[in-house]
């Protein structure tokens, strides 16, 4: 959330860590920007009197606004106790579906644990689940958003992976090969260390959280979808070779000069495939 704009003669909570607030009256204000430093006076505390420059950070919210800034925090902090203890792989398969497959308004994660929603309703709906499953105990609205504690975001990516398995799988087909393409690329390298190239056999421990995400996925999916999209998937893979193979012979034939062949190859191919011949025509290298 972005920091509130701030004017010089206002009186802000400042508070560092877990110390009570104490009230601030603003002096001089360099930069609304969040690393610059703000000059204040303490009107009470310890430091009652003294004239500093802190961090905006530090300063919360104005000092009149400061119970709402504190019960806001309190929601937030109950919304985030559902996910503790949550393996990191569960926690990362659930923002995997929730972000690759939904619309932000319909299901975002938010904070890796909490689920936000611009239309809960209808998230219900989609998804085929009832409200008491969506309403649960740290859940909030806040600006027309509602926010979901970690067992409702769950919840969500399993019924997704219910009611649209195959959309599902084709995702984590995809984030596969998107792993696997950049490791054939660049490598994986060791965050914040030398440049040392680990191959797929020795990944990062990034890749291993996100191997284990792919399995819970497939998992919630079920055997049966499974079964069905590997075979989909084996037909798809089938008819890209033939498509490829179609159209190595129809250039052969066209470079060849033998328009009345390829014309016929299209048409046979059309026949075969269940397509028009426009669209055989389009399958050239």
């Amino acid at each position: 959330m972005a920091m509130e704009p701030i004017a010089e003669g206002e009186r802000w909570a400042y508070r560092k860590g877990s110390l009570p607030f104490e009230e601030a009256t603003v002096l001089k204000v360099v930069s609304q920007s969040g690393h610059r430093k703000v000059r204040v006076q303490f009107e009470d505390g310890p430091n009652a009197g003294e004239v500093e420059w802190v961090g905006r950070p530090y300063l919360k919210a104005k000092w009149a606004e400061r119970q709402a800034f504190v019960d806001r925090e309190q929601r937030w902090a109950k919304a985030k106790s559902g996910r503790w203890g949550v393996p990191l792989g569960l926690l990362s398969a659930a923002a995997l579906v929730i972000t690759e497959t939904m619309e932000d308004a319909l299901a975002r994660d938010r904070d890796h644990g909490i689920l936000q929603t611009n239309d809960a309703p209808l998230l219900c709906e989609l998804m085929q689940i009832t409200e008491s499953k969506l309403f649960l105990e740290g859940g909030f609205e806040e600006q027309g958003v509602t926010y979901l504690p970690w067992p409702a975001m769950k919840t969500v990516a399993m019924a997704k992976c219910q009611v649209h398995p195959e959309a599902v799988l084709d995702m984590i087909e995809r984030d596969v090969e998107s792993w696997s393409d950049s490791a054939e690329e660049f490598g994986y390298y060791k965050p914040m260390k030398s440049r040392q190239v680990i191959d797929l056999e020795k990944p990062w421990p990034e890749y291993e959280t996100q191997k284990v995400a792919w399995d819970i996925v497939r998992s919630w999916c079920g055997e049966s979808a499974q079964a069905q999209w590997s075979t989909l998937s084996r037909a798809r893979a089938d008819n890209a070779r033939l498509s490829e193979i179609l159209g190595r012979a129809l250039d052969a034939l066209e470079r060849a000069g033998d328009e009345r062949g390829a014309n016929s190859l299209r048409k046979e191919a059309g026949r075969a495939f269940g397509k028009t011949p426009d669209w055989i025509k389009s399958l050239k290298l």
